[in-house]
């Protein structure tokens, strides 16, 4: 249901460019928590935070560490990494 429900929103235009890795997902957290002014740029690359693409990044341990302030909904970001992608050599 939840990858439904994202699917159609990526279809409705919520969704923008993946995160190719997690680096590049936390240096938009990053930029997300210092600063209101930074979001926008943020929003026009990647969409809605709370749409974010992240299917592609394959580590999330401590993603979110030393974010004190980071207080956003992610619970529709796709975190379901295909089991060939995961294990690809």
């Amino acid at each position: 249901m939840r990858v439904q429900l994202f699917l159609a929103l990526c279809m409705l235009g919520h969704c923008k460019k993946a995160f190719d890795n997690r680096t590049e997902l936390r240096a938009a957290l990053e930029n997300w928590e210092q600063s209101s002014l930074q979001r926008a740029p943020l929003v026009a690359t990647y969409g809605d935070l709370a749409f974010w693409d992240v299917s592609h990044v394959t580590d999330m341990h401590r993603l979110l560490a030393s974010l004190h302030l980071f207080n956003a909904p992610i619970d529709l970001w796709n975190t379901c990494v295909p089991f060939l992608q995961a294990v690809a050599p």
